[in-house]
């Protein structure tokens, strides 16, 4: 049986039995006592009415420890093993001619290792009697033989720390379910309040837990009143809104990465940036996204990123996690890197239900990592729709401005020949009445001009001739003017994208950059120094912030007078 353990409670007289041999000597259990334990799984005799001897001879093999030593013993250490030996087996060690004889008698009075770190433990059970409530952040985990072992630190203290363990006959998993239900992993910064029993180790003299249960509405409580206070301190310095005062520059090309090279999360990134088509520069900066580096590997990720000027954007994103391995985003000092960050963070941490500090201060805070990809993919797209609008709107005003040019040399076509015949007859009414009143002698010379009439009637039929030559003419002109007009067009739309990177490098934003300022005096732009007066409060705005200032000195025209 050496499967089976018994730990014997001298204490409140019981005894425990637990681990694999459990089943096959239940039979024996029952027979002295024993019940069966639902909560804990275990089998327990209570009152225990068999001595230590007893027991091993019903369960020969089995591994019996002791919580507390029996009223009336008087344990002694062997010095030479350093176990407890019993008073009667004192005597013989202490026999004539032993080693031990030789001992000064004029000793002060001494005890055993083992009496003594017994008598603390009596008083530790003294003091916390029953089970007691402790709230820390665990530290370390570790797994053996199906016990758990925890290292519990003080949240506020840190290094202030105390071991705790659950055995394998409480089950771990069992202790631990609220917190599992939940969505929470027992891993390394991880707020719990845990329900548990004082013990000390004899075998090391340290001072431990015995965890019994787990609350999780505290773990729950912890990690969202971070991320509450976390808020409200960059809000009561005025931090919180920062980075939405950003401007996110268009076309937002150049994007700077932080996120851990071990998830696959960045293939998210890249399938929504891909739907746009457009030649997006990545820069990745690997840096942990859990565990006690992360939050100083990501703070100096936002600095790397905001000391390169060919960076328009920052993001920040990781995939779905527990509640403890995304609660670091829930961290002020990491809140406060991003509000401070000159160049727009957007992030997007853990699955669509997750928030946290880290996303409440974003520049733009999105669900999952492929919405990140997806935004700035729309971006993109957007420009090139109004972009596509706009040579449409060329086109079809080119269009009608040729409809508008052919009609009219239509009608020219069709009036023309009329103008001709009205004024040719306009000439012969006007020729019949000047030949009428005129003398003999001017006769020939009206026959003379009659001629000409004629020579212009004719004139006029090769004019209509020449106009049936043009038409061809014309309509091939029409399409040389379409084929040019489309090649305009065409050229434009090459050079559209020139003009729109010239008005980039012209926007006010620019300027700010090359050291000119904007000052506003009650949100009004001032561009005279006559609007100022001693003592009025101005803004003044710079490309990377704002700032307040008091005018100490009179205007322009008292400096003169």
């Amino acid at each position: 049986m050496s499967d089976l353990r018994i730990i014997i409670n001298y204490q409140n007289n019981s005894a425990v039995f637990a681990g694999k041999g459990t089943f096959n000597a239940k039979e024996q259990i029952k027979e002295l006592g024993g019940r069966w334990q639902n909560l804990s799984k275990t089998w327990e005799i209570k009152p225990l009415t068999c001595g230590v001897e007893k027991l091993q001879n019903i369960f020969p093999g089995a591994l019996i420890e002791k919580i507390d030593t029996q009223p009336g013993d008087e344990l002694i250490v062997d010095a030479t093993n350093g176990q407890d030996v019993k008073p009667e087996i004192a005597a013989v060690i202490s026999a004539p001619g032993s080693a031990t004889q030789s001992i000064n008698s004029s000793l002060p009075a001494h005890q055993g290792v083992s009496e003594f770190l017994n008598k603390v433990k009596k008083v530790l059970q003294n003091s916390f009697n029953g089970v007691i409530y402790i709230c820390g952040m665990v530290n370390k985990v570790t797994d053996s033989k199906g016990r758990k072992y925890i290292d519990l630190e003080d949240i506020d203290n840190k290094g202030d720390c105390i071991s705790c363990v659950v055995w394998e006959w409480q089950q771990p998993e069992t202790v631990f379910a609220s917190l599992t239900q939940i969505g929470f992993e027992l891993e390394a910064n991880l707020p719990i309040l845990i329900q548990a029993k004082v013990d000390l180790n004899n075998k090391k003299g340290q001072l431990s837990l015995n965890i019994t249960g787990v609350l999780a509405e505290y773990t729950l409580g912890k990690l969202k009143a971070e991320r509450d206070i976390t808020n409200q301190k960059l809000k009561t310095e005025g931090l919180f809104d920062k980075q939405k005062q950003l401007t996110l520059p268009l076309p937002a090309k150049r994007l700077g990465i932080l996120t851990s090279s071990a998830g696959t999360v960045i293939n998210d990134l890249r399938a929504g940036l891909e739907t746009a088509k457009f030649g997006f520069e990545l820069f990745w900066c690997d840096v942990s996204v859990q565990g006690n580096s992360a939050v100083q590997e990501i703070i100096q990720g936002l600095k790397y990123f905001s000391l390169q000027p060919n960076i328009d954007a920052i993001l920040l994103f990781r995939g779905g996690g527990s509640q403890s391995e995304l609660a670091v985003f829930n961290d002020y000092k990491l809140a406060r890197a991003i509000c401070l960050c000159p160049k727009p963070v957007v992030s997007a941490i853990g699955h669509e239900a997750d928030m946290s500090s880290t996303q409440d201060v974003s520049f733009i805070a999105c669900g999952v990592p492929k919405s990140i990809g997806l935004y700035f993919a729309n971006l993109i797209l957007e420009i090139k729709n109004k972009f596509n609008t706009s040579v449409k709107t060329i086109n079809n005003k080119a269009i009608i401005q040729l409809e508008t040019y052919n009609l009219k040399i239509k009608n020219i076509k069709e009036t023309f020949p009329e103008y001709i015949k009205a004024l040719i007859s306009r000439r012969e009414s006007l020729f019949r009445q000047l030949v009428t009143g005129l003398p003999a002698w001017t006769r020939q010379f009206l026959k003379f001009e009659n001629n000409k009439l004629l020579h212009l009637i004719s004139l006029e039929r090769d004019i209509k001739k020449m106009l049936e030559l043009k038409n061809f003419d014309i309509a091939l002109k029409l399409t040389e003017l379409c084929r040019d007009i489309k090649k305009r067009v065409e050229f434009k739309e090459l050079t559209l994208e020139h003009f729109y990177l010239l008005i980039e490098n012209v926007s006010p934003q620019k300027q700010l950059k090359r050291g000119f300022s904007l000052v506003r005096k009650n949100n009004k732009f001032v561009t005279n120094v006559e609007q100022l007066n001693v003592s009025d409060n101005i803004e003044i705005e710079f490309h990377n912030g704002k700032s307040i200032a008091v005018v100490s000195l009179p205007n322009k025209q008292k400096l003169l007078n």
